[in-house]
């Protein structure tokens, strides 16, 4: 997973401004760890009907590894959270509207850029070479506040976590965070990444304990990003022979998950269930999972193709048991890359 895209977003509200600006970055933060805002000021109603009170507005700069449409549809989310309707935007009243300026170079809302004030404020937006500091300030020390050279050096580690995590030194990257989190609690993106690396470095005991730890505080993101370590999780707690556990995130990881991936879920849930002898359960989970991959087969896919066979190998041998599955052909059937694809 890389958070490669950078974004730029313009906020806007008229009605209980303060209160509202306060919320909406508490929710871009949990959504977006490195964010960094400017100031909000206040502007006119611009294309409104006289009388409409003025807004405030201010800008955002991020990156992210959302796609433009899970952009828009997780900005949407988060107006309606905040009470914004089509009703009340009838009535001149916005109670929140979070627009994508800039993904990478594409410009969007062309208008919107002309206006004075995003103007000036784009003036007050800082490289993101420097948006770490901010992304420090969203962790919460877990003894006494850190000196300012002490802040200022953990900036600098937290921005080499995320760096190394996004350039898949895992191991780099999980010494890194837990050194940080000595002296802060993580908030649920660290925590997910640290949760990752320790999956990608098979230490899986200590993956599920952290993923399961920020899981819960995930569910602002988008459902591809929640379902990857909601996966990860149940490989994790599978590869324990936590088997009960982890078909309970199985199943929390299903809805979420697209195409073949569901068939994924699914075909990993079949296991856990035939390792607990519980064939009458695993039996339809491998059909079903058998009947996605050849509804979405793709001959360049080789991961999915491979998944399809074994599929037909495992049914075949628990339907008619004396063409069973050897144990080299079990063990086989795990040796593939086990990570939902993003």
């Amino acid at each position: 997973m890389t958070n490669g895209n950078n974004i730029i977003l313009s906020v806007g509200c008229n009605t209980d401004c303060k209160h509202q600006m306060k919320r909406v970055r508490e929710s871009l933060s949990k959504i977006f760890p490195d964010i960094i805002f400017t100031v909000a000021i206040t502007t006119p109603a611009y294309d409104m009907p006289e009388g409409v009170p003025p807004y405030s507005n201010l800008l955002a700069k991020a990156t992210t590894s959302l796609s433009e449409e899970e952009l828009k549809s997780t900005f949407k989310k988060i107006e309606q959270q905040l009470g914004d309707t089509q009703q009340l935007r009838h009535n001149n009243i916005v109670m929140m509207d979070i627009d994508l300026l800039q993904y990478n170079n594409d410009l969007h809302h062309h208008n919107d850029w002309q206006r004075t004030y995003v103007k000036d404020l784009m003036k007050l937006l800082p490289s993101l070479l420097v948006v770490v500091i901010c992304a420090l300030m969203s962790l919460i020390p877990n003894h006494a506040p850190a000196q300012n050279d002490t802040k200022q050096y953990d900036a600098e580690l937290l921005g080499k976590a995320v760096e190394y995590y996004q350039s898949e030194k895992y191991h780099e990257c999980i010494l890194t965070f837990e050194r940080l989190e000595k002296r802060y609690k993580l908030n649920p993106r660290f925590k997910a990444y640290l949760g990752m690396s320790y999956f990608k470095e098979s230490k899986y005991e200590e993956a599920a304990q952290c993923l399961k730890e920020g899981i819960p505080e995930l569910t602002v993101y988008s459902p591809k990003e929640q379902a990857v370590y909601i996966y990860s999780c149940a490989e994790s707690l599978f590869r324990l022979e936590n088997y009960q556990d982890a078909i309970k995130y199985y199943a929390m990881a299903l809805p979420l998950t697209e195409y073949n991936n569901k068939g994924d879920v699914l075909f990993h849930t079949a296991f856990a269930h035939h390792f607990m002898n519980n064939d009458s359960t695993a039996i339809p989970l491998f059909q079903q999972a058998l009947e996605i991959y050849r509804q979405n087969y793709d001959p360049n896919d080789n991961l999915h193709t491979a998944r399809q066979r074994q599929t037909e190998i495992m049914l075949k041998g628990m339907i008619k048991p004396r063409e069973a599955a050897s144990d080299e052909t079990i063990a086989e059937l795990f040796s593939n890359e086990t990570t939902i694809k993003e």
